[in-house]
C-alpha cells in the first residue's frame, strides 16, 4: 500500500516525461519486461502467502483540505486501487467471495491502498443478511492489511422518475428483473443503514450512487446532497463521493451549484467513450481538480470490445489517462479486478490482462 503524503512526490513524477512513461509502459506490455510479467502473473494466480510485515488495525480519518484529500496529519493522500465485483453476486455466480489471500495479494503485489466495492440495489434488498455476509469481512480486511473499503452504491439512473437501463442479464440468477434499480427511498434505507453500521469505522469511504442518468446536474444536485446528509448524520467525519451526471462522466454543473457539505469528493467515470460523445476530460472533471478532489471511481479498456465505449488501447487510452489523472492529483480505482466484468483486469487463470498489467505497472512505479 502506498500514500501519497506529500505533494514533492507528486511534483518528481510529474517532471517525468509523459513521452518517456509511454514508451516504458509500452515497451512492459509487448515483452520487453516478459520476466517481470510472468513474475506477475504467477504470483497474481497463485494462493499467496500471508505478509510478513506487521498489519494495521485502523487507518487515519481523510478529510478534505481544498483539493486535496489529506490524512489527520494534514498530509495529501491518492487513492488508488481497484473495483471488484459485488459479492452477493460473485457468491452466487462463482461459489466464491473475495477473501484474505486476495487482498493480500492486491497489498502485495498491485500495490493498491483503496478497493471498492459495488453493491448492486437488486441484490442489497433481497438479502436481508447482506452487510453481515459481504460487507462487514471485507472493511474487516481493510483496517486489517491497511486499505480503505469504498461501498458504492451500484445503482444507474434517475432516483426522481425511476428510469433506469434494464440489461439483457436483468432476469438472470442472481438478479430479479431491476439490478440498478434508482430508488431514492431504496438508496436513503440503505445508507441509513450502512451509514449507521459503519459510523465509527475510519477505513471505510462512501458513493453515494454509481451512475446517475436521465437527470440534470440541477436535480441530482439536491438528492445528492440529501444522501451525503444521511451518511454523515451517523458519521460527520465521512469521507463521501459523489457522481456526476451521464453515468458519472459530467462534473460541470458543479461550479454553480456545489453540493453543500463537508468532506466530499467529485467522482467521474472517464471511459474511453465518453469523450467521444460527450465532451474533453478538461471540460466534464479535469478543470474542477484545481478547486476540489477528483475521483475516478470507474475507467478501463477492453481492445477490440463490441461496446465501443470500452474498445482502447494502452496507447490511445490508458497511459494517457494514468498521466492526465496523475498530473492533476486525481484519485482513481479501475474497472475491474475482474474476469468477468469487462473490462477485465484478470484472465481465467488469474493472471492479470493487458489491461491490468498497465495498472499493476503503474501502481509499482508509485510505490514510493
Amino acid at each position: 500500500m502506498r500514500h501519497r503524503s506529500k505533494r514533492s512526490r507528486r511534483w518528481r513524477w510529474i517532471k517525468i516525461s509523459q513521452t518517456l512513461f509511454a514508451l516504458a509502459l509500452l515497451s512492459f506490455l509487448i515483452g520487453s519486461t516478459a520476466s517481470s510479467v510472468k513474475a506477475i502473473d504467477a504470483a497474481s494466480s497463485a494462493v499467496i502467502p500471508q505478509p510478513e510485515f506487521p498489519t494495521k488495525s485502523t487507518l487515519p480519518w481523510l478529510h478534505v483540505q481544498g483539493n486535496f484529500i489529506v490524512n489527520e496529519n494534514g498530509s495529501a493522500i491518492l487513492l488508488r486501487g481497484v473495483s471488484i465485483e459485488d459479492q452477493d453476486y460473485m457468491s452466487a455466480v462463482n461459489g466464491h467471495i473475495f477473501g484474505e489471500a486476495d487482498i493480500v495479494n492486491l497489498v502485495r503485489i498491485w500495490h493498491v491502498n483503496a478497493i471498492r466495492v459495488p453493491i448492486f440495489p437488486d441484490l442489497w434488498k433481497n438479502n436481508p443478511n447482506y452487510a453481515e455476509r459481504f460487507l462487514d469481512p471485507i472493511v474487516t480486511m481493510g483496517s486489517k492489511y491497511g486499505v480503505y473499503i469504498i461501498l458504492g452504491w451500484h445503482a444507474h439512473g434517475n432516483p426522481i422518475t425511476g428510469q433506469t437501463d434494464l440489461p439483457a442479464w436483468k432476469d438472470l440468477p442472481p438478479f430479479h428483473g431491476n439490478p440498478y434499480d434508482p430508488n431514492l427511498t431504496l438508496a436513503t434505507s440503505f445508507w441509513n443503514s450502512v451509514g449507521e453500521r459503519y459510523e465509527n469505522n475510519s477505513v471505510v469511504i462512501y458513493s453515494i450512487f454509481d451512475e446517475p442518468a436521465y437527470i440534470t446536474w440541477q436535480a441530482w444536485r439536491p438528492v445528492a446532497q440529501q444522501l451525503v446528509g444521511v451518511i454523515q448524520s451517523h458519521n460527520p467525519r465521512a469521507l463521501v463521493l459523489v457522481s456526476g451526471v451521464s453515468w458519472a462522466y459530467d462534473l460541470r454543473g458543479v461550479t454553480l451549484d456545489p453540493v453543500e457539505a463537508r468532506n466530499v469528493v467529485y467522482e467521474t467515470h472517464p471511459y474511453p467513450g465518453d469523450s467521444t460523445v460527450y465532451g474533453a476530460w478538461d471540460t466534464y472533471f479535469g478543470y474542477l481538480a484545481s478547486r476540489y478532489p477528483i475521483f475516478a471511481g470507474e475507467w478501463g479498456y477492453q481492445p477490440g470490445d463490441a461496446d465501443r465505449n470500452l474498445d482502447a488501447t494502452a496507447m490511445s487510452y490508458g497511459v494517457p489517462l494514468l498521466s492526465y489523472m496523475d498530473e492533476h492529483n486525481i484519485s482513481w480505482t479501475a474497472w475491474c479486478w475482474s474476469s468477468n466484468w469487462a473490462p477485465l483486469m484478470l484472465n481465467p487463470n488469474g493472471s492479470p490482462t493487458e489491461f491490468g498489467q498497465l495498472v499493476i505497472s503503474f501502481l509499482a512505479s508509485h510505490n514510493e
